[in-house]
């Protein structure tokens, strides 16, 4: 009797192995996903880092993915709290991928004449913004690569006004190769607020590196503001709990910066922890 039950049941697990080897499972294993291999990885409402972070998910979080955006590198996921985008250089691809729609197709690129000034984009994704500062607002996004020919240089050196698909605007020149000769541009003089006399015991920080990105808050994980070169003498307003980060002061309005890359000056008691 056992003897005969125990064949029944080697013929049903039999029947079931034959099943699943015929009809392969086609769910969430075999959908194309992206399993985040980095500690932690951002998710942000656009295609770029200059898009606003919606949440931060750890590693080994799986993300279905709904599309690509046409530059190959930012792909749409779902998210535990809701679809935003992700830098896919951080994550590791799961499934067949060729059933995504690619969103966003680059416009051509245009033609410039040799010895035109113009700048090449060197980053994943860089803003255009209407004015000389991260204050302005974002006209648009353009990928890496992307040629802008340029208009005028603002007078930090920093800010170029450059022609885009969008019309006119403003990029942040760090993040670009300059192309061409650029003597007979003309230079444009920015109204930026005057910067405060620091000296004596005034808190300050004296940026000690080739330049130093201010972010929105202290963590390399913030968005950057600006780059300020070095020698720059920033007001200090405040240090973080963990005491790596000063909030700072200058041109740009208010941020954060690394302070293993400054040098403090004035009277350290009159900063105190902030955030």
């Amino acid at each position: 009797m056992k003897s005969c039950y125990s064949c029944r049941l080697g013929l049903v697990l039999l029947v079931v192995l034959l099943l699943l080897a015929t009809f392969p499972i086609t769910g969430f294993a075999q959908s194309p996903h992206l399993v985040v291999n980095t500690h932690r990885l951002n998710v942000r409402n656009g295609p770029g880092v200059g898009h606003h972070i919606i949440t931060s998910v750890p590693g080994g979080t799986e993300l279905p993915v709904i599309a690509i955006d046409s530059g190959g590198l930012w792909y749409q996921v779902d998210s535990p709290l809701a679809s935003g985008w992700v830098n896919s250089s951080y994550t590791i691809p799961r499934g067949a991928f060729s059933g995504i729609p690619r969103i966003g197709r680059p416009t051509d690129q245009p033609t410039i004449a040799p010895g035109t000034p113009h700048l090449v984009v060197n980053t994943g994704y860089l803003n255009v913004r209407s004015g000389p500062g991260v204050s302005h607002s974002i006209i648009m996004t353009v990928a890496g690569g992307t040629k802008l020919p340029v208009i005028s240089i603002g007078s930090d050196n920093l800010w170029y006004q450059v022609n885009s698909p969008a019309g006119p605007g403003w990029v942040n020149s760090y993040y670009t190769v300059t192309r061409g000769s650029f003597a007979s541009l003309h230079t444009r003089t920015l109204n930026d607020p005057p910067t405060p006399a620091l000296s004596g015991p005034t808190p300050r920080a004296v940026v000690n590196t080739h330049r130093l990105n201010i972010r929105t808050g202290p963590g390399a994980n913030y968005d950057i503001i600006t780059s300020v070169p070095g020698g720059s003498h920033l007001a200090v307003l405040g240090l973080s709990r963990g005491r790596g980060w000063y909030l700072v002061e200058g041109s740009f309005g208010q941020g954060w910066l690394n302070n293993d890359f400054v040098v403090f000056r004035g009277d350290f008691s009159r900063v105190s922890v902030v955030q």
